[in-house]
């Protein structure tokens, strides 16, 4: 880019801009895509890098007590509407 300050970047620019950044991160170079697989355990296989990149499981107990919640007062309420009897019909 001409002017570093220019927060636009014409689409035709783009390809000569991303050829040069790919020559300068030699993206494709053997080293940087063997240390990219040995950073992520996929070769040679090393289980706790795997591991050290999927995400944890945290269940969240804040919807499963609303959930409670929510059952506990839909079956109350449903008792209520239940437990009401009707007209007796007088002929």
């Amino acid at each position: 880019m001409e002017n570093p300050n220019q927060t636009t970047l014409n689409k035709n620019n783009f390809p000569k801009l991303l050829h040069s950044l790919v020559d300068q991160v030699e993206i494709y170079s053997s080293k940087n895509i063997k240390s990219g697989f040995r950073a992520t355990g996929i070769y040679p296989f090393n289980p706790r890098e795997v591991m050290k990149r999927v995400p944890e499981y945290q269940e969240d107990v804040a919807s499963y007590e609303i959930d409670n919640e929510l059952l506990d007062y839909l079956k109350h309420s449903k008792e209520k509407t239940s437990s009401k009897k009707g007209r007796k019909n007088v002929v």
